[in-house]
């Protein structure tokens, strides 16, 4: 009967072991791919930054993609305090955006998205000349200033 028992705890705890490490993958998986796609949008935003030295909150386009960039940080913000998800968030940046985050910057745009909660809530509907999107605009300018390509 004992025996019986410690089987059966064994194959709960090598169970367990697997689950959490399946779970850490999936988490570690889903940060870099929303991070890849977050590199991208902020990549465009960019690119339009460069060309007009602003972030237009009037222009359709740009706040859309101010949105979309929102909606990949809400992970991330939820998940501040988990160094694993920073990481590969960090590591789906540097993939997603061509170059213009990298290994020296990375850290710094993770941190500065981070510092910008009300990004997460910006809505297609929300008005371009709304608190928010003053706030969001501001800050956007302030973390696009940090790269120099």
């Amino acid at each position: 009967m004992k025996i019986l028992v410690i089987f059966a705890l064994i194959l709960t705890s090598i169970s367990l072991v697997a689950c959490t490490s399946l779970s850490n993958s999936n988490s570690t998986a889903a940060s870099t791919t929303a991070g890849t796609a977050c590199g991208k949008t902020l990549s465009n935003l960019y690119a339009h930054y460069k060309a007009t030295g602003k972030i237009d909150m009037t222009n359709t386009n740009t706040l859309l993609q101010v949105v979309e960039l929102g909606s990949y940080t809400q992970g991330l913000i939820a998940n501040k305090n988990d160094a694993a998800y920073k990481n590969a968030f960090a590591t789906g940046l540097i993939l997603g955006s061509a170059g213009l985050v990298n290994g020296g910057n990375s850290t710094s745009t993770v941190n500065s998205l981070i510092s910008i909660p009300s990004l997460g809530g910006m809505k297609s509907s929300t008005s371009p000349n709304s608190t928010t999107a003053n706030d969001v605009a501001s800050n956007l300018t302030t973390l696009l200033k940090i790269f120099k390509k």
